[in-house]
């Protein structure tokens, strides 16, 4: 149990770690989309490539946000 608990943690914070580092590059717009094409994450980079927010954009279909 105690194991799982760690391992579950450990996964956790490397999840995290990840996120701050996509997040932190701006000079590439890294996103990943669902399979319908909707766009579920949005780094700082593609908010200053693209000109959308993450809130503006994430939920919307990826047409919308690669067209500028």
């Amino acid at each position: 149990m105690g194991e799982d608990r760690s391992i579950k943690s450990a996964l956790r914070q490397t999840a995290e770690q990840f996120h701050i580092l996509v997040d932190s590059v701006e000079e590439y717009a890294i996103y990943m989309l669902n399979p319908a094409g909707n766009v579920m994450t949005w780094n700082t980079g593609a908010q200053n490539i693209k000109r959308y927010s993450a809130e503006e954009i994430i939920g919307k279909n990826s047409t919308r946000g690669l067209e500028r």
